[in-house]
C-alpha cells in the first residue's frame, strides 16, 4: 500500500510530465483526428445508437418526477432550475428568510 507522500510525488510528476509534454500530445491528437475524420463520426453515430434508448428513458423517468418545492409549486425534477428563478419562488424564500430573522431577534430579545 502506498503513502499518501508517495501518492503525492507520484501525481506531481504526472502532472509535470503532462505539463512538459502538453503541446506534443495536442499536436499528436490534431493529426489524429484529421486523418481519421470518417472513422471517429462512424464511432460517435454508433455510439449514439447504441445508448439512444437508454438515454431517452433515463430522461423519460427523469422528467416523470414531480416535486414539491417549499413555496407550494409542484414542478417536474427537470424544471427545477428555472423554478427557482421565478418570482413568486424567490418571494417565498425572502419572506421565509426574513421572518426567521424577526424569529431570531424575538429569541434573543427574551434572553
Amino acid at each position: 500500500m502506498e503513502t499518501m507522500e508517495t501518492m503525492e510525488t507520484m501525481e506531481t510528476m504526472d502532472n509535470m510530465y503532462y505539463l512538459t509534454h502538453k503541446s506534443e500530445r495536442i499536436n499528436y491528437q490534431t493529426n489524429y483526428n484529421e486523418k481519421n475524420k470518417d472513422k471517429i463520426k462512424e464511432y460517435q453515430k454508433q455510439y449514439y445508437l447504441k445508448t439512444k434508448e437508454t438515454k431517452l428513458k433515463t430522461q423519460a423517468i427523469h422528467n416523470s418526477k414531480k416535486i414539491e418545492c417549499a413555496c407550494g409549486v409542484i414542478h417536474n425534477q427537470s424544471n427545477k432550475t428555472s423554478h427557482m428563478r421565478t418570482k413568486k419562488h424567490k418571494r417565498y424564500i425572502e419572506e421565509t428568510h426574513y421572518r426567521e430573522e424577526r424569529k431570531e431577534s424575538r429569541e434573543e430579545m427574551a434572553m
